[in-house]
């Protein structure tokens, strides 16, 4: 059996013996009493921090979704220009090598008729589509290094 698999059984099991009783619980005495979350525990002095704490994961979660809707709204507005924020190499990219989609096989490189302006080209052997050109510098003499390995 997978380990997935196996912690999927046990958060369901979990989830049946402990978190649901507690949630209709909490639901049945806060109406029952007219409290709170965080009031209704102390009905049970053994139950007093169950409030607070649910109190303080929901505010998490609530600020971890807030987030993710702000990535969702920033992409969202931002697809909606003229030219797409993503497509232009930024000033702090450009230490990376980074080339702009529309440049990138017209300025620098014609493998065609084999015109170079400062590079060596040659097309990318790992696929049939010709608009990925390998651009790399006249002194860089081993194979292009991924760009994962720039970070990890």
């Amino acid at each position: 059996m997978c380990l997935t698999a196996a912690f999927v059984v046990a958060y369901i099991i979990l989830q049946l013996l402990i978190g649901k009783p507690m949630y209709f619980l909490e639901l049945v005495l806060g109406q029952y009493s007219g409290k709170g979350p965080t009031t209704v525990w102390a009905l049970n002095p053994s139950g007093k921090g169950i409030g607070i704490s649910q109190a303080i994961i929901s505010l998490i979660v609530a600020i971890y979704y807030n987030v993710i809707m702000a990535y969702c709204l920033y992409y969202m507005f931002a697809s909606m220009q003229g030219t797409l924020p993503w497509t232009v190499c930024k000033e702090e990219w450009k230490q990376f090598g980074c080339v702009e989609k529309t440049t990138r096989a017209l300025r620098y490189c014609n493998p065609a008729k084999n015109i170079t302006e400062n590079c060596r080209c040659t097309l990318n052997t790992t696929t049939d589509v010709y608009p990925f050109v390998n651009c790399t510098s006249v002194n860089y003499t081993g194979n292009p290094t991924p760009v994962a390995e720039l970070y990890f």
